[in-house]
C-alpha cells in the first residue's frame, strides 16, 4: 500500500504522460524532417523505439521511488518496512528466472529491488530497524469470517 502511496505522492502518472506526450512529438518531428525518402521513415521509427525505450526506463525509476516512499510509509504507519523484502522475495520465486531482460521491463526485476531495498534500509536503520515496529499478523487464509464475528 505503502508503495503505490509512493505513485501517488511521487505524481508519476502524471510525470509520464508528460514524458510519453514529449516523446511522441520528437518523434513526429523527426519524421516530418525527414519525410519524403526510406531513411526518412527509417529515422521516424528508430525516435519511435528510442522513445518507448526511454520509457522504460522511467518507469523502472518511478518503481524504484515508489519503493523508497512505501518503506518510508510503512515504518511511520508503525510497521516494520523489512516486511518488504518479503514481497520482493516471493516475486523473484514467483518469475523462476523467466523474466525479459531489465532494460525492456517497466519494473526492475525483483533481485535489483531487493538489493535496492536493503540498501535504504541500511542507510535509514544503520543499528537496525527499531523493535516497536511490528510486521503484523499472519494472515489465515483458509477461513473467511463473517461480519458479526
Amino acid at each position: 500500500l505503502g508503495h503505490e502511496i509512493g505513485h501517488v505522492v511521487g505524481r508519476h502518472a502524471a510525470e509520464q504522460l508528460s514524458k510519453q506526450q514529449l516523446g511522441e512529438r520528437l518523434a513526429t518531428a523527426v519524421g516530418v524532417a525527414g519525410s519524403g525518402d526510406d531513411r526518412g521513415r527509417q529515422a521516424a521509427m528508430a525516435a519511435a523505439l528510442a522513445n518507448q525505450m526511454a520509457q522504460l526506463k522511467f518507469t523502472r525509476t518511478d518503481e524504484s521511488q515508489a519503493d523508497t516512499f512505501g518503506l518510508r510509509y510503512m515504518a511511520q504507519a508503525g510497521y516494520d518496512p523489512t516486511a518488504m523484502l518479503n514481497v520482493m522475495q516471493i516475486l523473484k520465486d514467483v518469475s523462476k528466472g523467466n523474466r525479459q531482460p531489465e532494460f525492456l521491463a517497466t519494473h526492475p526485476l525483483p533481485e535489483t529491488r531487493l538489493e535496492e531495498i536493503r540498501a535504504a534500509l541500511a542507510a535509514t536503520y544503520p543499528n537496525g530497524v527499531p523493535e516497536e515496529l511490528t510486521k503484523g499478523r499472519p494472515l489465515d487464509h483458509g477461513r473467511l469470517d463473517s461480519p458479526g464475528e
